[in-house]
Formats: C-alpha cells, structure tokens, sequence
C-alpha cells in the first residue's frame, strides 16, 4: 500500500491520549457528562471515519487489493482484541514485520512469513542474548545483504529494460544512424566506443579533461530534433555527464566545437530522467562549444 492512510485517525487518537491518565474511565463522568462523553464519541469516530473514507476510496483507485471491507474486518479485530500491552505491542510488531515481509515479496523474493516467524521466535525466547558487539555485528550483516538485494534487483531491472523491444529497437536506430551519416560525410568519425563525432573547430590549449571541469555551452536534441536541454555557458563536471559527452568534450580546447552524436548505451541508456522525454536507449545528438577548460590533465614527474 502507497500510503498509511490511517495516520490521520492515529493524529486524532494521540491527541485524546494527551488528555487522559490511568484512572479506570468511569471517573470522567465526574468532570465530563455522558451526553458530552457521547458528542465526544460520535465527534471523534466521524472525524476518523471521513478522513480514512476519503484516503482509502483514493487508495483503492492506485491499488486494486485493497478494499474498505477487509479495512474494517482488521478495524473490528483490533479493537475487540486482548488489550494488555504486551499483546498490542506484540501485534504492532508483527504488523511491521508483515510489511517488510511484503516489501521482499514485492520485489520478486519468495519470502515465507512463517520462515521469518520461526527465525525471530527462536532469537526472542533465546535463554540469552548476544553481546552488543555481536548485536551490532548481526545489524551490520543484515545491512549489507539489503545493500545486496538492492543492487542485485537494480541489476535485474535494468536487464530487463536492456531486453525491452524499444531499448533494443532505439539502440540499432541509433546505430544505423551514426552509421550513415559517417558513410555519407567524411568529417564524421566514429570512436570504438560507437560514439559518432564531427569536429567543427577543435580549439586551442589542453584539451578537456574528463575527471576536470569545464564552462562549456551545449544544446541536446533527439535524433528527430526535439530540444531537451540547452547550458549557455555553465561551468561543469565533466565526468559527471553521459560517457558520450564526457568523451566527446575530450577531443576539444578552449573554443573547440563539435557535433557529438551519442546512442543510447553512450547517453541515457534506459534510465533517461524524466524531463528528457527519451525513450529506452534512445540517442542524443550535443552540439557543444567548450568556453573554457579548467582543469587539465597533470603530467607525473619521472
């Protein structure tokens, strides 16, 4: 679910609590009337109840599981369960690990709630308990297999958006294209890389170095000649832009200008940030001008 939409009558919940203390409720009849206690009510479980109708019904709209009637059944069994502290605690944290459990499940994990259960009974009746050191060391172990499954399900989304017919279709287009023009013009020159250049005016000085900065003024298009981005004399880091740029801007000094024309897999690949507009491996083509180089390559003394 995409929203906790029941923190609003938690709000309201924690707001009441506030006022309360430990005595047995009865006691309130004797600075609060019935009639008040009942408007107190009725307040409350309206406020409550609009605020979680207007959530869910919008929640039910992204997300198809989730249903006002199942809500309420969960409502119903909460609110008639064993009310000692021990047991709400212990139902609030089976809840939290539910949803971490649904979190792996969501990814693709086939993760068994019972499996999970078994593993934290075992640790929870244990007859002693680690030392902090050993705590922290099982926290620490913890972390890094999320840090692994994290990457590992990065890597696995991203080859599936390599695969898709329009990364695979965009990538050849490109390709076909640098490929053409470079038969048809002898100015344009193709790297190893498959990055397509055609040097207008290749400047003065040190060249542009790719771990340096540079002010440079660019202008991107789409190979069908859609504008998405224009810099107009900004000072950058070079190796924080695409490997087609951060090449091509290596091939120019001070004043040098040149038409990169970069395929997807050298641009934005499949992870085009959503202003672009770019499709998957969709090309780029940079009419860039470098102003001036900042940085320049350091020779190691001998």
């Amino acid at each position: 679910m995409k929203k906790l939409f029941y923190l609003a009558a938690a709000a309201l919940m924690i707001g009441a609590a506030a006022c309360s203390n430990d005595r047995d409720g009865a006691e309130g009849t004797k600075f609060f009337s019935s009639e008040a206690t009942d408007s107190l009510i009725q307040t409350f479980g309206a406020a409550a109840g609009y605020d979680l109708n207007a959530n869910i019904t919008n929640a039910m709209k992204q997300d198809s599981t989730i249903s006002k009637e199942a809500f309420k059944r969960g409502l119903q069994y909460a609110m008639a369960a064993d009310t000692t502290e021990s047991f709400i605690n212990g139902v609030v944290t089976g809840l939290q690990i539910q949803t971490q459990v649904k979190r792996f499940n969501n990814m693709g994990l086939n993760v068994s709630p019972r499996k999970v259960f078994d593993a934290f009974t075992k640790a929870f009746t244990a007859d002693s308990v680690p030392s902090q050191a050993e705590l922290m060391a099982l926290t620490s172990a913890y972390r890094e297999w999320l840090d692994s499954l994290n990457r590992a399900k990065a890597e696995y989304d991203e080859m599936m958006l390599l695969s898709d017919p329009e990364a695979v279709e965009n990538l050849q287009k490109g390709k076909n294209y640098i490929a053409s023009l470079k038969a048809n013009n002898d100015s344009v020159v193709v790297t190893e890389s498959g990055l397509g250049y055609k040097i207008i005016n290749e400047g003065e000085g040190d060249k542009v170095n790719p771990e340096g900065r540079a002010v440079v003024k660019y202008k991107a298009t789409t190979q069908s000649g859609r504008p998405f981005e224009e810099i107009k004399g900004q000072s950058i880091a070079v190796n924080g832009r695409t490997a087609g740029l951060k090449e091509g801007l290596s091939k120019l000094g001070k004043g040098g200008k040149a038409v990169l024309y970069v395929p997807g897999d050298l641009a934005y690949g499949v992870k085009a940030p959503n202003y672009t507009g770019l499709g998957l491996n969709e090309m780029v083509i940079y009419e860039v001008e470098v102003v001036d180089v900042i940085d320049v390559p350091t020779v190691p003394a001998r």
